[in-house]
């Protein structure tokens, strides 16, 4: 027998904003139990910033920054409902992001020049990962925004950035 008042309570839990709720909710790679703790600290001072502009976020190499980064676009995502574009500086980065969102279960869709946005993108329900050399201006119209700028399309007011600049830092821009 279905319970629907079960039901409908479950659809109206709002998701968890905060990255480290986010981390705890979403399926784990085996072996990985817990954030790091620089992670954990990362995000706790990202999260009481999050409406800053221009945020820089700095971990040492294997430092976890591609998770702390995807954590940080979903739980945007969660909150506002809006499209997050998280920029990599090579095709190999890129790679990077849409594997490890595949391994927590975050949605993350690939830029593909030449080819229509997906609409999980701009509805606010998928990452889009995409290599800062084949996001130039001239594209930001139709859909790809660049340097953690706020753009706007006709489809979408507006998404946040998430601008991963070197090996050690992103920034987030809203």
């Amino acid at each position: 027998m279905v319970d629907f008042k079960k039901l409908r309570e479950s659809k109206s839990k709002p998701k968890p904003i905060h990255p480290r709720e986010i981390f705890n909710s979403l399926p784990k790679p085996p072996g990985i139990n817990d954030l790091y703790a620089s992670q954990a600290e990362v995000l706790d001072a990202w999260f009481g910033r999050r409406t800053e502009r221009d945020v820089v976020i700095k971990l040492h190499t294997g430092g976890g920054k591609t998770l702390v980064a995807l954590l940080m676009a979903q739980s945007v995502m969660n909150e506002l409902g809006e499209a997050v574009i998280y920029l990599a500086p090579t095709n190999q980065l890129v790679n990077q992001v849409i594997a490890k969102s595949n391994e927590y279960g975050i949605a993350t869709v690939r830029y593909e020049r030449g080819q229509p946005l997906a609409s999980e993108f701009f509805d606010g329900k998928a990452v889009l990962a995409a290599p800062m050399k084949r996001c130039s201006m001239a594209e930001a119209s139709s859909g790809c925004a660049t340097r953690g700028k706020t753009s706007s399309t006709p489809a979408r007011s507006s998404w946040t950035t998430l601008t991963s600049r070197s090996p050690r830092c992103a920034t987030r821009s809203a």
